[in-house]
């Protein structure tokens, strides 16, 4: 079964919903939403942002609602990135700078506090599902991995564009792109 990447752009800042008032064909329409979301990164110099979600997930066999939560505060500038999360009874500082991560990872296991640290090379600065630029799709998630990445390379990424159009979905405008991704 051939699977495709559906991706949902939300055109929702002033910059954006002003840059362009005509109508936009299909081709412009997808080079429009890469380079609005390319300029809306770059504009953004440093950061400091909290973040507060929960995720109901289904898992197991047989299958059952699992509740995770996460609460973090995070700061973002051209070379590094920190996070700091507590998801469940975990607490997470995470720093990547120059294509390296490092973690402290603190935890309670049966009254007893364990902490473990980390130190890896890895080129990918977006790795924290607590992180803002995640939570706020500056970056997204190439479907089927952990890998996030700019809109505009998971467009380079798939073989084919299926569908790129605008749409009303509950009051919002927003551009819906269908990608169809490269075999591995």
């Amino acid at each position: 079964m051939r699977s495709a990447w559906i991706v949902l752009i939300f055109l929702a800042t002033a910059f954006l919903a002003s840059a362009r008032e005509e109508a936009v064909a299909p081709p412009d329409l997808l080079d429009f939403v890469t380079t609005a979301h390319r300029a809306s990164r770059e504009l953004i110099q440093t950061s400091h942002c909290r973040v507060k979600f929960e995720i109901m997930a289904r898992v197991g066999n047989p299958e059952r609602a699992v509740t995770q939560s996460c609460r973090s505060e995070s700061w973002h500038s051209s070379t590094a990135i920190r996070v700091k999360a507590v998801e469940g009874d975990q607490a997470l500082e995470y720093l990547w700078a120059d294509s390296v991560s490092k973690a402290i990872v603190t935890r309670n296991v049966n009254g007893m506090k364990e902490v473990a640290a980390t130190r890896n090379a890895f080129s990918n600065r977006y790795s924290h599902r607590g992180d803002a630029w995640l939570r706020g799709l500056l970056v997204v998630n190439r479907p089927g991995t952990g890998k996030y990445m700019p809109f505009e390379e998971l467009v380079q990424e798939a073989s084919k564009t299926i569908r790129v159009e605008k749409q009303a979905v509950d009051g919002m405008e927003m551009i819906i792109v269908k990608l169809v991704p490269r075999p591995d």
